[in-house]
């Protein structure tokens, strides 16, 4: 009986469904560079919008800046993939992800043959 307890106790503690979130992606991210492919759509969009990403503890993002570009939904971390789920868009993006300090670099493949290029900076 003690053995099942103690199985019982060791499954529940290995359980843990708490998302692999580096503590450094927690915050606002702004957007100042951006390409599709080689092109930079930088200076494309509305710069009286500060267009970027917030990831919360819990798992949660939301897009903000731009109405167009406006969006939530969730995201998890696997070592250097992050992958968000949104609430607009059906199925999963998976991004590369380079986090060094304040800068981070998302590399998103919208299909075989375009990649969309991001780099962001913790905002204060």
């Amino acid at each position: 009986m003690k053995c099942i307890l103690f199985l019982l106790v060791l499954c529940c503690l290995s359980c843990n469904n708490k998302p692999n979130i580096p503590e450094a992606l927690i915050g606002k991210w702004k957007i100042y560079d951006t390409k599709f492919n080689t092109k930079d759509i930088s200076k494309s969009s509305d710069p009286t919008n500060e267009n970027g990403l917030e990831f919360q503890a819990n798992g949660n993002y939301i897009s903000f800046g731009n109405p167009r570009h406006e969006d939530q939904g969730t995201y998890e971390v696997n070592k250097d993939d992050l992958l968000f789920k949104s609430r607009k868009i059906v199925g999963v993006t998976n991004a590369k992800m380079i986090l060094a300090q304040d800068t981070l670099q998302l590399n998103i493949a919208v299909d075989s043959t375009k990649t969309l290029f991001m780099k962001l900076y913790r905002m204060k």
